[in-house]
């Protein structure tokens, strides 16, 4: 090595003072210093506006294309399930590493189990009203003039009951990386730029958005079901029961539109 190159190399990292190695043998020297070399990061308003803003850049093709081929003949159930089940890891993993990346934990989108089984019982016990409710705003909505289509799309109907496994684990998934995406991580990122109650809003829109392929009705109806999705997660600090609702929700109305078909 270059004569005093050892010596520059340090000075341009620490400045005028190296670091001072700790005493031999010291406990918790190497953690210390970890700590002191990695400190926790915190995201500016700025920061999480352009990470919230590359997020709905890959998010904004799916709905788009999912319009665009609501009346595709040639996809089956299978093919489609599928397909979502990635997109949807996909998200979901890409969400829990901004989260680790920003030092953020996993229970800052609700990702917590504390009152886990009361709040599956509960979610359980309820769902019909959930259910209730959707189809009551989904005859008003038509009523007033807004579109359905006449028919389910072939790729959200099964074509046989051995298919029903696939639709319990499509809807578990689904059910799941929704309610992480849209209550989870867009709530959080919204409410720090806009507020809770713009973020409600926004994040409730966006949610009925991305069911525009089932006609305009089923997205408001969608969209106006996110807003309850949202005040009870906002009330429980817990996305178990949303999750419950939403994947009871996906499995009901796929097994119905199959039933019919």
């Amino acid at each position: 090595m270059i004569p005093g190159m050892t010596s520059l190399l340090m000075a341009i990292e620490y400045g005028d003072s190296p670091p001072q190695s700790p005493p031999v043998g010291e406990p918790g020297s190497d953690a210390a210093r970890a700590e002191a070399d990695c400190p926790p990061l915190t995201l500016s308003k700025r920061s999480q506006g352009i990470e919230l803003g590359v997020f709905l850049l890959l998010l904004a093709p799916q709905v788009v294309v999912t319009a665009l081929v609501r009346e595709t003949t040639h996809m089956t159930f299978a093919s489609a399930a599928i397909t979502v089940v990635v997109r949807d890891i996909g998200f979901v993993a890409l969400i829990f590493f901004l989260l680790s990346r920003n030092g953020e934990s996993p229970r800052e989108i609700g990702w917590t189990f504390k009152k886990g089984p009361r709040s599956i019982v509960f979610a359980t016990l309820t769902f019909p009203l959930i259910l209730y409710g959707i189809s009551f705003a989904q005859i008003l909505w038509l009523r007033l003039g807004l579109s359905a289509p006449a028919h389910a799309p072939s790729y959200f109907v099964m074509q046989s009951p051995t298919e029903l496994p696939l639709l319990g684990y499509l809807a578990v998934i689904n059910g799941t990386a929704e309610e992480i995406i849209f209550r989870g991580y867009l709530l959080l990122r919204f409410t720090a730029l806009t507020g809770r109650f713009w973020a409600v809003v926004l994040s409730s829109a966006l949610f009925g958005l991305g069911h525009v392929y089932q006609g305009t009705a089923s997205a408001l109806s969608i969209g106006c079901l996110g807003l309850v999705f949202a005040v009870i997660y906002l009330q429980m600090r817990s996305l178990v029961i949303p999750i419950i609702w939403h994947c009871l929700q996906d499995f009901v109305a796929i097994l119905l539109a199959s039933s019919h078909r």
